[in-house]
């Protein structure tokens, strides 16, 4: 199938603001998808979860969405995969 999007969780060292603009730098659009998680949207907010879903909010601050379409060329896609690469290696450490 030819799906819409690309997400990918950076590691959870990763600052994804950093990353972003390290990205757009390099001429890489990105989105942020699924951030914050919908259990934390203001209209789900009087819900009671129980757990607080702890790891769909991790996941939803970690969450970039990558270029993804039909007629994205190979080259373009290791020059995505590079640049995310150097991104992530440049970009400062943060604790979680």
């Amino acid at each position: 199938g030819i799906y819409p999007l690309m997400p990918i969780a950076l590691p959870q060292f990763a600052d994804v603001h950093e990353i972003r603009a390290r990205l757009s730098a390099a001429g890489i659009e990105t989105r942020r998808w699924y951030s914050p998680s919908l259990h934390m949207h203001p209209a789900l907010a009087k819900f009671s979860n129980g757990s607080g879903l702890s790891v769909a909010a991790d996941l939803g601050q970690r969450i970039v969405g990558l270029p993804f379409f039909i007629g994205l060329s190979e080259g373009q896609i290791s020059y995505i995969c590079d640049q995310l690469a150097v991104a992530l290696d440049q970009s400062p450490k943060v604790s979680k």
